[in-house]
């Protein structure tokens, strides 16, 4: 009886992840419209997962030299996803260069890690130019395409296995700091802008006046040194306030 509740677990389980993975690809396909999204990793399994599960991906190449010589459209923009690894050219030299080929607001990159990742070298990735980085041990979870759809939205997202690495290490750090500092009701307004509300909603929803929730909204950007709604979001995922499925009914 004990193996059979188990399998039954364990099926159950599965058919939560499907059913998780293709929402998030019904979503992404809504949002990718005007977008090629492309992947460059050496590894060919990776490639082939890619592919796979990422149902809009334009194309997979080896290298940095072949996403660096492909003819790709002049207009749109371009989302790619980058591995850390066994490139033969470093992933911030290539999204410099990508950059200045294609022009630095056309471009957003997603860089693949493994959790082992030294902490200085994550930490250059996360402040040198990568728009959001995952971890490669969890892709299969859907964190990979909940950093895709997150990306496509114009936020950025960092692993909360990563973003817990580096609070932990930069404890003075300002904006670590201001995430500490925040009430109750200052989370409380970034979780329902998370899933959605708008300012009139979250005033209607806390039986405030709308001009109260659009003055704790202008205080909340100020201590998180952003401007607006997405940046705020962004912080959020940063900070560990917000993850990425929270995200997911706005997004769609």
């Amino acid at each position: 009886m004990a193996i059979a509740s188990e399998w039954c677990t364990t099926g159950v389980q599965a058919e939560e992840q499907r059913e998780r993975i293709r929402r998030l690809n019904q979503a992404i396909n809504e949002r990718s419209e005007g977008w090629t999204l492309l992947a460059c990793t050496p590894h060919r399994y990776q490639q082939t997962a890619l592919v796979v599960s990422l149902e809009p991906l334009h194309a997979a190449v080896a290298s940095a030299a072949e996403l660096l010589a492909m003819p790709l459209p002049t207009q749109g923009r371009l989302l790619i996803i980058c591995d850390d690894e066994d490139l033969e050219k470093d992933v911030l030299t290539l999204i410099a260069q990508m950059r200045q080929l294609h022009g630095e607001a056309r471009c957003r990159f997603l860089v693949c890690l493994r959790q082992e990742v030294p902490r200085p070298r994550l930490e250059q990735l996360w402040r040198g130019g990568a728009d959001g980085i995952t971890c490669l041990d969890r892709s299969g979870e859907g964190q990979l395409l909940e950093a895709v759809l997150a990306l496509l939205r114009g936020l950025t997202c960092l692993d909360p296995v990563f973003s817990e690495r580096l609070r932990h290490q930069n404890q003075r750090d300002h904006a670590a700091e201001t995430c500490l500092q925040l009430n109750e009701r200052e989370r409380q307004l970034i979780r329902l802008l998370a899933h959605g509300r708008s300012s009139a909603e979250i005033a209607a929803l806390l039986q405030l006046r709308a001009d109260t929730i659009r003055r704790q909204l202008s205080g909340l950007y100020r201590k998180a040194g952003v401007r607006g709604q997405r940046g705020l979001l962004s912080w959020g995922l940063e900070q560990g306030l917000i993850r990425p499925p929270d995200l997911l009914t706005q997004l769609r």
